[in-house]
């Protein structure tokens, strides 16, 4: 008996939730926390008034929301729904739980287009059943490495090592089936200097044959936000589905939380370092570092192996690795932010993410605004 994918609570509430965008019944916002909620959507602002606000906007009776696709990842739902939502669009969304409700959301929408791709697939269409649930973290793995082999480093000798040729099912409104139609689509798009770039990938998340990754790069030119689906078959990829949106500049924003905090990292605490307050705000570069083994924390739903190879925020830098919770990892590099202050001063810094952070001076940053490379 194959391994299928089951409705949860967390589906379900994430799927009325949804819906409720459309009949306007107010009783799913119940399953939003009022006092935690996280806005990453930039057209609104933060928090539940935020979400209430947008709403308010929505004209009447417009609003269409057709869920045809959800998954869960540990506290992780992620839907792919058909909308229209000031305008006929193809979105993903990804919600976050916390002791039962859920506390933060990401997504990306993509204008729906008026015709099917040159196969005559729509963003839309195709299978909807997770199967196969214990490949998931095979399968995100899978994933993760054709990312940053053929669309981050672009190393396109090796896209036939990722698929079955031309059985492999495009649903971008823009290229066919097949490697081939992917490889004429950029062909073309070089002859007319278009090009697109993918330069993070920050994070990926599964439920068996379906993963989700959640990309950042440019297109054209501009600053854009990839949300990738791929169906993964007898380890290879065998269909996708994308939205691409366009970042606006950050004096547009209606929330302060920026489109790609790195849901894996979303649950931790606010970080410690215990450098000196008057480590200089001049120092562009902040070496964190101890002599002995420190306990980082990672979420309990990213047991699966990845590795954090660069941590960077704002005035500090530090290479760990990440593998699973609980996971201690010696820090070797020489703390720099103490060389302007008294050596009598100096202690050895044991940043657990569980501590208060309180250095005001050497940087303002938190534990969940870090990367997944």
């Amino acid at each position: 008996m194959e391994n299928t994918s089951s409705t949860s609570k967390e589906k379900r509430q994430v799927t009325e939730l949804l819906k409720s965008i459309e009949k306007g019944d107010h009783g799913p916002i119940g399953y939003i926390n009022s006092q935690k909620y996280i806005q990453h959507n930039l057209t609104a602002a933060d928090g539940l008034q935020g979400f209430g606000a947008l709403m308010q906007r929505l004209p009447p009776n417009s609003a269409r929301v057709k869920t045809s696709r959800v998954f869960q990842d540990g506290e992780f739902v992620f839907t792919h729904t058909d909308y229209n939502f000031f305008g006929p669009k193809i979105g993903f969304d990804v919600f976050r739980f916390e002791d039962g409700k859920i506390v933060e959301h990401w997504d990306n929408l993509q204008e729906t287009p008026t015709a099917p791709n040159p196969s005559g697939h729509t963003m839309i269409d195709g299978p909807s059943e997770a199967k196969s649930l214990e490949e998931t973290h095979r399968n995100k793995d899978l994933v993760r490495k054709f990312l940053e082999d053929i669309l981050v480093e672009g190393h396109m000798e090796k896209l036939a090592g990722y698929s079955e040729g031309d059985h492999y099912i495009q649903h971008n409104p823009h290229l066919g089936d097949g490697l081939s139609g992917l490889g004429r689509a950029l062909e073309a798009w070089t002859k007319q200097g278009i090009s697109m770039k993918y330069d993070k990938i920050h994070h990926v998340l599964g439920e068996g044959s379906f993963i989700l990754a959640v990309d950042e790069g440019t297109l054209a030119g501009k600053h854009s936000s990839f949300y990738d689906l791929f169906r993964v078959e007898d380890g290879k990829t065998a269909e996708h589905w994308d939205t691409i949106e366009t970042i606006p500049p950050r004096e547009e924003w209606r929330n302060s939380n920026g489109k790609f905090r790195s849901p894996s990292q979303a649950t931790r605490a606010p970080l410690r370092r215990r450098t000196n307050r008057r480590c200089s705000r001049a120092f562009q570069t902040c070496t964190i570092a101890s002599q002995r083994p420190t306990t980082y924390r990672t979420d309990p739903s990213d047991g699966d192996g990845n590795r954090l190879s660069l941590i960077e925020h704002h005035r500090f830098r530090t290479d760990v690795a990440l593998s699973t919770v609980g996971l201690e990892v010696p820090v070797v590099r020489q703390d720099d932010c103490y060389n302007k202050t008294d050596q009598s001063e100096r202690e050895e810094p044991n940043h657990n993410i569980n501590d208060e952070y309180h250095d005001h001076e050497c940087d303002s940053g938190y534990a969940e605004d870090l990367l997944v490379t």
